[in-house]
């Protein structure tokens, strides 16, 4: 339902590029709306639409280049004491990287401070999701989407399937994605510069709460229309969007399937299937071995802290001597 071709996000763009003021008559607008496979996959739309977010926070944030154009400025500008740190922001440098965190929304954003790219890596993209204490409502929708945060990871990849974005660092060879040596790659949006103020003018709507049942329908996030018609009591929208919100979670769930039985089980998709609706990672796990429930729980026990209690469930079903192990090293 789902097809890997670049087409889906030109189409997303356009698709946002046309959204009306106002509709005249929200039920007709909505029924109206784009079918489910001809936008991307809700989980992938807003995926894209963070990474736009993050990519403008990194602009805003970015110390300035240096006379020359060549070599940005480098490390914490209140260490260097060159220029003020944007109000309501703090910053600390480790190593080559300088992290700006928001004083109040707990938004953490990390810079490289190299003469490397600008553009996030997907361990930016994954620190910056979870960092936040009072999240922007395109995080809180992301987050919603992809509770796992890992989940957002065949995302990713499902945009490079449609060369959508270029996941620069190891070209094109995947195995970093089956290893979960990905944390590195660099996320280049170069492509879609031109649609950096579509975007944000969505993003700014979507920010009002009784937009959202059309905007939704608008983008092709089924689920969300069908979280607001629910919500607003709109009984006429409620069976056609719930019933289209079904077909986007057999779409993606189709797509993550095929991912598994094209390579081993990895921890990103168990859990992309769980953030999907499929039940927990074991029951996505299905038939497959101990032993790959063994090699799941291995990775997921040298990731970031915040992710390693997904191990706990794997290790219940598939690995109980492994328990003692597995509770010492999670949170």
């Amino acid at each position: 339902m789902y097809r890997l071709e670049w087409e889906f996000l030109d189409n997303l763009f356009e698709a946002i590029g046309a959204l009306p003021d106002a509709p005249q008559d929200v039920t007709a607008y909505v029924a109206g709306a784009p079918a489910v496979g001809t936008l991307p996959p809700p989980w992938v739309t807003w995926a894209l639409l963070h990474l736009f977010y993050l990519q403008s926070q990194i602009h805003r944030l970015e110390p300035p280049r240096s006379r020359s154009g060549k070599k940005r400025t480098t490390g914490c500008p209140a260490a260097r004491r060159e220029r003020p740190v944007p109000p309501g922001w703090v910053c600390r440098q480790e190593g080559n990287r300088t992290a700006y965190r928001h004083k109040a929304t707990g938004e953490t954003v990390w810079l490289n401070d190299s003469e490397g790219p600008r553009e996030p890596t997907i361990g930016v993209f994954l620190e910056h999701t979870v960092s936040f204490t009072d999240p922007p409502p395109v995080v809180v929708r992301h987050r919603t989407l992809t509770p796992s945060v890992l989940g957002v990871v065949p995302a990713l990849y499902w945009m490079r399937g449609c060369m959508a974005i270029e996941l620069l660092k190891g070209g094109d060879d995947d195995s970093d994605f089956l290893t979960g040596e990905y944390r590195d790659r660099v996320i280049d949006l170069t492509y879609y510069e031109d649609r950096c103020g579509v975007v944000a003018r969505f993003l700014e709507r979507w920010g009002r709460s009784v937009d959202r049942l059309w905007l939704a329908a608008g983008i092709g996030d089924w689920l969300a229309a069908h979280d607001e018609a629910v919500r607003v009591g709109l009984s006429e929208l409620i069976e056609l969007t719930g019933t289209r919100a079904e077909e986007c979670r057999r779409g993606w769930t189709k797509y993550l399937d095929k991912r598994l039985s094209e390579t081993i089980p990895t921890p990103e998709v168990l859990l992309a299937l769980v953030d999907v609706g499929r039940g927990s990672g074991v029951d996505a796990l299905g038939g497959y071995t101990a032993k790959v429930a063994d090699q799941v729980i291995d990775r997921l026990l040298v990731m970031p802290a915040e992710y390693r209690g997904h191990a706990h469930e794997f290790a219940v079903r598939y690995s109980p001597g492994r328990l003692a192990e597995v509770e010492r090293e999670t949170p």
